[in-house]
């Protein structure tokens, strides 16, 4: 996996031996994960696209690891994209229109976001339990 390739000797064993203790069963989902869900209007991703390719042709690091910006353009298919892995520290999705960012800094304290794209309503959770709907 991807993330292997960052460790250090003595981390790396550290890693393979706490992998060992993962069961093969967890393995074999993220190891078949996908890298973008596509609807008739939406996109759901965990990085980014690049706007002007089909998503067969997005490489697996934008698509997993690019960060969301406020003028990026939207995607050729005209469909809204929803994304993560970009921290917004206000605890508040960022919506341009053509796509949302519902990274909303849970590991930073703030909340963990779910977009229900059938009403557009946001509902959050924080680690004190609490927990918030956005409209």
């Amino acid at each position: 996996m991807f993330w292997k390739s960052f460790s250090t000797t003595r981390t790396g064993e550290f890693h393979a031996a706490a992998c060992a203790l993962i069961p093969q069963v967890h393995w074999d989902f993220f190891e078949n994960c996908i890298d973008w869900y596509e609807t008739d209007d939406y996109i759901f991703v965990h990085g980014q696209l690049d706007p002007d390719l089909e998503l067969a042709e997005q490489s697996p690091h934008e698509v997993r690891w690019a960060r969301f910006h406020i003028s990026q353009k939207p995607h050729r298919s005209g469909k809204k994209v929803i994304c993560a892995h970009t921290p917004q520290v206000s605890g508040l999705p960022t919506d341009i229109g053509h796509a949302v960012c519902i990274d909303t800094y849970l590991y930073g304290g703030q909340w963990l976001t779910c977009l229900d794209v059938r009403c557009g309503k946001y509902y959050q959770a924080n680690y004190l339990g609490k927990t918030r709907m956005l409209e």
